[in-house]
């Protein structure tokens, strides 16, 4: 959208380093002063609502949805990019009609609040669907997609689904990226690049162009110029993201068993290395044992440490150790993550591959070696 020309607002979520990245137009973050302007405007009000709402207290999580939603109304923008927090149906995000959902893949997270099951975590995912609305979804799993379809019909949605309406040919995956074809509803794109690494960002690219053709429904038509320099542009901090070479240093996000088995496979189809050297840490409330399980084996030296955030406690580093160890691999325990990757880069040799991962918040932590807060906070101010 942006490479067509349009005013596109995002909101991610959890941000890295700093909180601006919540918020983002055409690449380049709110800046702290337009922030604290917002953050001004917005306290009567949520005091207000504080005293007089029978629901409660706003919630930390609905406080952020309304600031990034009265910054993008501010700004004007052409479209908005919203990525929900949790689950979907009930998640503060939900409150607009889109011009398309997505669904991308559909697996085992925040299964205390979502579920145990797939159909279970679908069900909160098919949430965002709305009344004669497409939706399209990457998911394949059979009874992920019975919920998704169930829900499209009840509500008379127009559903894209990968492998059905829209499908992919992956041509070359490496460090620079991925070419792929796809192939939609009455259109083929052929050698389609993009920039992100790993063959589950082809997957993404490809429901990404079926969410910009599906504008279509809407009038909206994207040139296919467009489409192409916006995927070999897109970039996305944290995931599968390059520091450095000599050693080389990864940082990836995964944080549940579905995306640490896409980042093993990735690993090992694109890198090469003599040793590899995991930072690992990883909230309470994700599998950390199936996490540790899918990347130890793989692993010559694992340092353990724990992500910090508040109001989220970390899993004990001594016990992601202690389960490492006992699939026969060296571990090291290094509770504090900027020492932990500080470690690992006094300890790894040039033809080593450092990779940290387990948790976003840890990610955004480390990156800080590399990328000070105040450098993104400045570069928004310019």
């Amino acid at each position: 959208l942006r490479a067509a020309g349009y005013k596109v607002g995002v909101h991610t979520t959890p941000y890295l380093q700093t909180p601006i990245e919540k918020m983002e137009i055409n690449g380049d973050y709110i800046s702290p002063q337009e922030l604290v302007e917002l953050v001004g405007w917005i306290k009567p009000l949520a005091q207000r609502a504080d005293a007089e709402s029978p629901y409660g207290p706003l919630a930390y999580g609905q406080l952020w949805v309304a600031l990034t939603y009265a910054y993008f109304a501010r700004k004007e923008v052409d479209f908005a990019a919203i990525e929900v927090g949790m689950g979907g149906r009930y998640d503060f995000t939900n409150v607009l009609k889109p011009l398309v959902a997505v669904i991308t893949n559909v697996g085992y997270d925040h299964t205390r609040s979502l579920g145990e099951t797939l159909p279970e975590i679908a069900y909160h995912k098919a949430g965002i669907a709305k009344e004669n609305t497409p939706l399209v979804t990457s998911a394949t799993q059979p009874e992920v997609l019975a919920v998704i379809e169930a829900e499209c019909r009840q509500k008379n949605a127009r559903l894209i689904r990968l492998g059905k309406e829209i499908s992919y040919t992956a041509k070359r995956v490496d460090q620079g990226g991925g070419v792929f074809d796809y192939m939609g509803e009455g259109i083929m794109y052929r050698d389609l690049k993009v920039s992100l690494l790993g063959n589950h960002q082809i997957i993404n690219a490809t429901a990404a162009v079926g969410a910009i053709e599906a504008l279509k429904y809407s009038g909206i038509h994207i040139a296919e110029e467009a489409i192409r320099r916006g995927l070999s542009e897109a970039r996305f901090a944290g995931r599968l993201e390059i520091m450095q070479t000599n050693p080389t240093v990864v940082l990836d996000g995964a944080h549940n068993p579905e995306k640490t088995q896409k980042l093993k496979e990735a690993l090992l189809k694109l890198f090469t290395y003599e040793r590899l050297i995991l930072v690992l840490g990883v909230l309470a409330a994700k599998e950390s044992s199936q996490i540790v399980d899918e990347l130890a084996p793989i692993a010559d030296l694992v340092i353990t440490t724990a992500p910090d955030v508040i109001g989220k406690p970390a899993t004990d580093p001594e016990e992601l150790a202690t389960r490492v160890r006992a699939l026969g691999k060296e571990a090291i325990c290094e509770p504090q993550g900027a020492r932990a990757i500080e470690r690992a880069l006094s300890l790894a040799r040039p033809g080593d591959l450092v990779c940290a991962t387990g948790s976003l918040y840890l990610v955004g932590e480390v990156r800080e070696h590399w990328i000070k807060q105040e450098e993104v906070l400045s570069a928004a101010t310019r």
